[in-house]
């Protein structure tokens, strides 16, 4: 896994290629072992990331540990809740 502190934070800069990736895949015309990869790919990093987000923040200690699984907890919920709210605006438009 991940050891530092800057080491967390460079995973997700990447992964901002992926929207670009999935509105191309979108239009059509990309083969379908394209799209699953694509996806393979996208999931494997969210799953990854998510995980280590949390072991880091199982590290906490004192009176802040509490505070800390708090808040991921309320940034993983709104990250799934406007990602789904984003997905039901891109289907309706």
């Amino acid at each position: 896994m991940l050891n530092s502190q800057a080491s967390n934070l460079t995973p997700p800069h990447p992964r901002v290629l992926f929207l670009p990736l999935f509105l191309l895949c979108s239009r059509g015309g990309v083969p379908a072992g394209a799209i699953f990869a694509l996806a393979a790919v996208f999931g494997f990093t969210n799953g990854s990331l998510t995980a280590t987000a949390f072991v880091a923040a199982s590290h906490v200690a004192g009176p802040h540990a509490e505070l800390a699984g708090n808040v991921m907890v309320l940034s993983l919920m709104t990250g799934l809740c406007c990602g789904s709210w984003a997905g039901w605006l891109y289907s309706a438009s």
